[in-house]
């Protein structure tokens, strides 16, 4: 009887990086307003997402504080 354990480990490598950028990329200018303009959307995106963590913790905590705490676990 084969095993019920399968082990998915040939998933987990890493493909090779693709030496050729696409099309549309070959030919977009890069400069460095671009890059600047990039980076402000990063700075941006990470603030957004550092406050909406900060306020899901807050809800979960207050959440557990609500239905009695972590008496009983």
């Amino acid at each position: 009887m084969p095993s019920v354990n399968r082990f998915f480990n040939v998933l987990l490598v890493p493909q090779e990086p693709k030496t050729e950028l696409p099309a549309e990329l070959q030919t977009y200018p890069l400069t460095t307003a671009e890059f600047s303009h990039l980076e402000q959307g990063f700075i941006t995106f990470n603030k957004r997402a550092q406050e909406e963590l900060k306020e899901m913790n807050e809800n979960r905590i207050t959440n557990i504080i609500d239905r009695g705490g972590i008496d009983g676990w």
